[in-house]
């Protein structure tokens, strides 16, 4: 049987597991000792790091701890290891937070002046070897307890490239240095929402006045008024203002209004009931008699549950269903 590793697979890996031992210094020299290693992940491609500490580590944090790595990968130290007695190497002054799975005698992994730690792992000969070190992700996994991520050597120059690709992309298509690329981005968004704003306030006015009193929206029963109208891609928040603009102009009336909207999440609907009837007629009923999914006060409910194609045929329900309820409501 012959065995042979892989050599490039092993080369990351022997980057990737002294660049934990930096990471790990750090985060205890930048963030405070208490925290801890909590498992980790050594693989040719990438590192992993769990550590406990009380709170997310924030951008600028971040920048340190990366800075102060690759300080260490800068200065070119010698990565030494040394065979000694669990207990002297405990005085030595190594890191030990699984010591129950050693044995009498453990190997210390140290880069001088930096960083000490028990470890069985394969390592590079000196910290200039891991060539760059580059957080990619952080986020909590438990209470108290954070992971990182990170790349080094060929993962990191790659993911470098990548980004640096992105921004000469955006400069491109911004036709602005990437220096003010923020500032542009957010001068972008305040027109998008302004073009929005406006775009919102010419479909509420297109409602309105499809919705005035006049049309097949409008029938009249007795002295009650009923309003069905279907608008089209307003939000919710933009149909209740039509709706209530309505209510505010006829509040002088009795009425029953089901109104609809049809946009890209499917159909909204809300049923309005004058105050003048809403003693008689509610609108969560209505609402159940449609056959409509939702509730609300007895003179305004909202809700869904009909498909796009048939609100024309509950829109000429909701007329027979007031025309029902009035005419069965007790004088």
């Amino acid at each position: 049987v012959r065995a042979q590793g892989d050599p490039h697979r092993r080369c990351g890996a022997m980057r990737n597991h002294p660049g934990t031992h930096l990471l790990h210094a750090a985060l205890r020299e930048i963030l405070g000792p208490h925290v801890k290693q909590a498992g980790s992940l050594v693989a040719p491609d990438r590192l992993r790091f769990d550590f406990s500490h009380y709170a997310g580590v924030t951008p600028r944090e971040l920048r340190h701890l990366e800075n102060r790595v690759n300080g260490e990968i800068l200065r070119g130290a010698p990565i030494e290891t040394k065979v000694m007695n669990r207990e002297e190497a405990l005085a030595y002054g190594a890191l030990a937070f699984f010591g129950d799975k050693y044995g009498e005698r453990v190997r210390v992994v140290e880069v001088p002046g930096f960083s000490k730690e028990f470890c069985g792992g394969t390592h590079v000969h000196q910290t200039g070897e891991i060539g760059l070190f580059l957080f990619t992700t952080e986020q909590g996994i438990a209470a108290g307890t954070r992971r990182v991520e990170a790349l080094t050597g060929e993962a990191a120059i790659a993911h470098a490239q990548e980004n640096q690709g992105i921004l000469e992309e955006l400069e491109e298509s911004a036709k602005a240095d990437r220096r003010t690329l923020v500032d542009e981005y957010a001068k972008l968004r305040e027109q998008i929402k302004a073009l929005q704003r406006e775009n919102e306030r010419l479909r509420m006015k297109m409602a309105m006045a499809g919705g005035g009193a006049a049309g097949s929206d409008i029938l009249e029963l007795g002295e009650v008024l009923v309003w069905t109208p279907r608008f089209e891609g307003l939000d919710r928040k933009a149909h209740a203002t039509v709706v209530d603009e309505f209510r505010n102009r006829e509040r002088s009336r009795s009425f029953i209004a089901v109104s609809a909207v049809v946009d890209g999440e499917g159909v909204h609907v809300i049923c309005a009931v004058s105050e003048s009837l809403s003693g008689r007629v509610k609108a969560p009923d209505i609402m159940k008699r449609l056959g409509l999914r939702g509730g609300g006060r007895p003179d305004f409910a909202q809700g869904g549950g009909v498909a796009p194609g048939d609100v024309d045929e509950m829109r000429r329900r909701a007329a027979e269903v007031a025309r029902q309820l009035l005419e069965g409501a007790p004088a």
